[in-house]
């Protein structure tokens, strides 16, 4: 049987990001924390980039995203994730 067809739609987003976080290296990724992450990029300022832009996934990926905060908040990557994890 189809294990996603008995799922609900919150756990099939969880699966998803959790493919996501491995892809990327970093652990398990919350939605919450992707959010966070696009809002903080938004705020800075891109070369290429509108911060319109970098709130829309199909502009920007979840990768980018992440590859931003992981280079450019200070602390890295974990840190962020602590950060937004505790708030």
């Amino acid at each position: 049987m189809n294990e996603v067809a008995n799922m609900t739609d919150a756990e099939v987003l969880a699966r998803k990001q959790l493919m996501r976080a491995q892809a990327y290296g970093v652990g398990v990724v919350s939605i919450l924390s992707l959010e966070e992450a696009r809002s903080w990029a938004a705020d800075c300022t891109w070369p290429d980039r509108e911060p319109a832009d970098v709130l829309d996934p199909a502009k920007v990926t979840d990768r980018e995203i992440m590859r931003a905060v992981y280079r450019h908040w200070d602390g890295g990557l974990s840190d962020f994730l602590e950060a937004v994890t505790c708030a």
